[in-house]
């Protein structure tokens, strides 16, 4: 047997086999003979030795048992297996796929799978789009799943009494980051046009307290983003009311306290609506352009610090994540800066301040793109837009062949896209502004940075201010 207890005298008593009272601190008997009482009231168990044979028998029918019977059943649900897969993409801790750069509302999609046929389409393909860029699986079934879930989701769309949904909106969302993993440039599909609308009808229905505030900033994020490429997307005062209203508070806020309007996605979206008629805007663009200028230096001091941290031996995860976001931030806001600078030079030319800062803006981005190579291809995959910002707006094409280096070296994470292009196409935008800018003033049609009309690809413009 496993063992049976003893007595609990002490060990004096135990040795003369003795009768132990059990007196605390020291029993009588090593009292009355001045005795050193070890061990007193001390449980002790005596074991047995048992038949080898025995066990082994016991042992070997144990071992018999396990194989015959009944494995546990692996997931065999088929949402089940997508919330299995989904979690082993959420428990990566390698910050290069840190798939959490798009958003930390990923985190809740678990628990949303099963919701609706268009988030776990949506799902699936964000998995499997995911994986194709981290093993380079089969690219093909990743595609197909893409187009699944957008068909899947134009299906959910048509029924009226459900479209303005939390899941519609997410699903949404996550074809919008499966595109980017894809790398596909399929302007033809709208997402931000979309969302607006949904934003909202479902603010007209009362239901936006039902959407999660993170996903709703992000929601906003992504039409801000679209709305650069798209002159179709208008965001209002009153979109924004709703967003300030029902998503997170804002301004964004650092760590001594400093409102961070940079990085807001309605300062974007402003700087999105002004470039499309510059010269009406033009007070409102130079308005801006302070504020970016202002952030500029507390961005600068926050990254030199962050990415200190990270450079450390054995920086954890969280560390890391910290890094890559405030790099993401001034990437950002280096990209904004640029084009907010470029089209002021247009008109205001002769201030030599004004390309001394377009320089220094390109020395950071390109040093940028040189701290951040060990976040690609997904936590650096802000980079891209801040290098194609900088090679269209570089002052008499300085560090512009160090800058298609770095454009080509990130756009082998994504062989779909054509990052050049962009970056042609808005260069030739500037230009057309400021040839009609010139025009009205009577000047001749002499661009500040040249280049080759030919370049131009109607097909793929990259910027509304066209």
């Amino acid at each position: 047997m496993a063992g049976v207890p003893t007595s609990r005298a002490c060990n004096a008593c135990r040795e003369q086999k003795k009768k132990c009272d059990g007196q605390k601190p020291t029993c009588g008997r090593c009292k009355r003979l001045q005795l050193a009482c070890v061990g007193n009231g001390l449980r002790r168990f005596n074991f047995k030795r048992e038949n080898f044979q025995v066990v082994q028998g016991r042992a070997r029918q144990a071992s018999k048992a396990q194989v015959t019977g009944p494995l546990r059943p692996g997931p065999s649900n088929t949402e089940t297996q997508l919330i299995s897969r989904l979690v082993s993409t959420l428990e990566i801790k390698d910050i290069r796929y840190d798939i959490m750069s798009y958003g930390t509302f990923i985190l809740d999609l678990p628990r949303h799978v099963g919701s609706s046929p268009a988030v776990d389409a949506s799902i699936a393909a964000l998995v499997s789009s995911f994986d194709v860029l981290r093993d380079t699986r089969s690219r093909p079934g990743a595609l197909a799943l893409h187009i699944n879930a957008v068909s899947t989701l134009r299906k959910s769309l048509q029924d009226t009494s459900q479209a303005c949904t939390t899941s519609n909106m997410a699903a949404i969302w996550l074809i919008y980051v499966c595109k980017h993993l894809n790398g596909a440039n399929d302007q033809s599909v709208s997402h931000g046009e979309v969302l607006v609308y949904l934003i909202y009808e479902t603010a007209k229905t009362g239901q936006l307290d039902n959407i999660d505030p993170i996903l709703l900033q992000l929601l906003s994020v992504a039409t801000v983003c679209e709305s650069f490429l798209n002159p179709r997307i208008h965001l209002d005062q009153n979109f924004w009311d709703i967003i300030n209203k029902h998503g997170l508070p804002r301004p964004m806020m650092n760590a001594k306290g400093h409102a961070m309007l940079s990085v807001e996605p309605q300062t974007a979206a402003e700087i999105a609506f002004y470039i499309r008629d510059t010269e009406k805007y033009l007070y409102q663009i130079r308005c801006t352009y302070n504020i970016l200028l202002a952030d500029y230096p507390v961005l600068v001091t926050i990254v030199e610090k962050v990415s200190k941290d990270a450079l450390q031996p054995g920086a954890s995860l969280r560390t890391l994540r910290i890094s890559s976001r405030y790099y993401a931030a001034f990437g950002v806001m280096l990209a904004l800066t640029c084009t907010v600078n470029r089209v002021i030079r247009i008109y205001d030319g002769a201030i030599p301040e004004l390309a001394t800062t377009a320089k220094r803006l390109v020395d950071d981005i390109i040093s940028n793109a040189e701290s951040c190579n060990k976040y690609r291809p997904i936590s650096a995959g802000f980079m891209p837009v801040a290098l194609m910002a900088a090679w269209a707006s570089t002052p008499d094409g300085y560090r512009t062949a160090e800058i298609e280096s770095w454009l080509i070296t990130y756009q082998s994470d994504f062989e779909s896209e054509d990052y050049m292009q962009w970056a042609r196409n808005t260069k030739q935008a500037y230009q057309k502004i400021e040839e009609r800018w010139l025009a009205k003033m009577g000047r001749p049609a002499m661009t500040e940075m040249g280049g080759d009309k030919g370049d131009f690809d109607p097909s793929k413009e990259g910027c509304t201010i066209l």
